[in-house]
C-alpha cells in the first residue's frame, strides 16, 4: 500500500486504508494467479502523470479478464504514488 497516496481512489473505494481492507478480504478468499501488464503509455496530466496499459488477470477461482488499467500518479515530494486507479474492460474485437 506504500505505492498509494493516503487519499487514493480505486473504483468506488476512497482512501488507501479502504482499498487495503477490500483487497485483504478478497485475497483471503480468491488469490490472483496472473497479472500481466503490456503496452504502457505515459502522458503528462495537470495532476501528475497518467499511465495507461492493458492488463490481463486471472485468479485462483478460474476467473479471468482483460482490460485497460489507468493510473494517475502524483509526486508526493519523495516519490510517485498512485492517486487514482481505474479499470475498464477491453472492447470486443470486431
Amino acid at each position: 500500500m506504500t505505492f498509494y497516496t493516503p487519499d487514493a481512489v480505486q473504483g468506488g473505494r476512497a482512501g488507501s486504508r479502504t482499498i487495503r481492507s477490500q483487497k485483504e478480504g478478497l485475497w483471503s478468499r480468491v488469490k490472483p494467479t496472473m497479472v500481466n501488464l503490456s503496452g504502457l503509455r505515459l502522458a503528462m496530466d495537470r495532476r501528475g502523470i497518467r499511465a495507461d496499459m492493458t492488463q490481463a488477470y486471472a485468479d485462483s477461482a478460474g476467473r479471468s479478464d482483460r482490460g485497460v488499467k489507468t493510473l494517475l500518479l502524483r509526486y508526493d515530494g519523495q516519490g510517485w504514488r498512485i492517486q487514482r486507479e481505474d479499470w475498464a474492460p477491453e472492447a470486443p474485437a470486431r
